[in-house]
């Protein structure tokens, strides 16, 4: 894992140590560590998390900063999974692009 910068690669990692597209099966503690987890991730200055949509990154460095009021948005457990399956599908969306274009498709 890329700690510092994170990658495409590190989001599916932390993902899949969660079952993966079953967010919506995961219990309410493990939703919890996997959003705390992924905020932490997306708060980090990278150059994959510039290529995502901003509301991913702008709301994750706010939440992390303290935003009282984002914070207490994101506290309800069926939103960050909403927000978590979001991301999930926007990323591996991202990732069936990059082999489609490196298998010439």
């Amino acid at each position: 894992m890329t700690a510092s910068r994170p990658e495409i690669g590190d989001y599916l990692a932390l993902m899949r140590l969660y079952g993966g597209r079953r967010i919506h099966a995961l219990e309410v503690e493990d939703v919890t560590l996997l959003f705390e987890q992924t905020l932490r991730l997306l708060a980090r200055a990278s150059p994959f998390n510039d290529t995502l949509p901003p509301p991913f990154h702008e709301d994750a460095r706010r939440h992390v900063a303290g935003d009282a009021a984002l914070r207490e948005r994101l506290a309800d457990n069926e939103i960050r999974q909403f927000f978590l399956s979001d991301l999930y599908d926007y990323i591996h969306l991202m990732q069936l692009r990059a082999e489609r274009a490196e298998n010439g498709f």
